[in-house]
């Protein structure tokens, strides 16, 4: 966590609570094999990624959600990205993949930052690039093929 280089500090409630965390592990005195007692692993954190698009721009978010030991949820916006539809076009159904593979690196990044993989739910309206993405066996054209794996 101290190697971590944030300059806009967009991760500071993430970062600050793995610090109170592992500060919570050291009072405990415990060796590396030892299980957490209740009290440090009451709280849960999970990740959900957002994607979605129009004519002109397509962009991801990731939230983090967390729930405390007196079953408090609490939501907060980790981080996001945008860009702009290319100019060249593109069909529907491709357009509609471009924001699910932003999210797809948005989340390998955040993953990394947090140097752990923490459990996951990525939501999208597309049909059409669900279903690309859980049927990954399928004839696809070589843009649509790059793009799943």
């Amino acid at each position: 966590m101290s190697k971590l280089f944030y300059p806009l500090a967009i991760l500071g409630p993430v970062i600050i609570r793995a610090e109170v965390f592992v500060q919570q592990l050291w009072k405990a005195n415990l060796d590396w094999d030892e299980q957490l007692p209740i009290a440090l692993n009451g709280e849960r954190m999970q990740l959900h990624g957002f994607c979605d698009e129009s004519q002109h721009a397509y962009g991801a978010c990731i939230y983090i959600r967390s729930t405390g030991m007196d079953g408090a949820i609490a939501y907060r916006l980790l981080t996001a990205k945008s860009q702009v539809v290319p100019i060249q076009t593109l069909s529907i159904p491709r357009l509609e993949l471009s924001p699910a593979v932003l999210l797809s690196q948005l989340y390998q990044k955040v993953v990394c930052w947090l140097n752990m993989t923490p459990e996951a739910y990525f939501w999208s309206d597309s049909t059409i690039t669900l279903h690309w993405l859980h049927n990954s066996l399928g004839n696809y054209s070589t843009f649509v093929a790059n793009l799943v794996e």
